[in-house]
């Protein structure tokens, strides 16, 4: 039975290739909230966005501030 996953689309989670196929995973917010992405596409979504990370260590790092110009 091992034929059904050999054209399983893979994405990269934090470094390791796992199933698209019902993809789960906790996304944490720089002011501390933690959520469920029900799958591979809003978990991408919302990893894009600058208020949601894919660890709670990426949520918690300091943000530098863009600047436009050195000075």
């Amino acid at each position: 039975m091992m034929q059904e996953h050999e054209n399983e689309e893979l994405v990269t989670y934090l470094g390791r290739a796992v199933p698209k196929r019902g993809f789960r995973a906790y996304i944490f917010s720089s002011d501390g909230q933690t959520k469920i992405a029900e799958s591979w596409d809003e978990f991408d979504i919302f990893i894009h966005s600058d208020t949601w990370f894919a660890t709670k260590e990426e949520a918690e790092a300091p943000k530098k501030p863009r600047k436009k110009t050195e000075g």
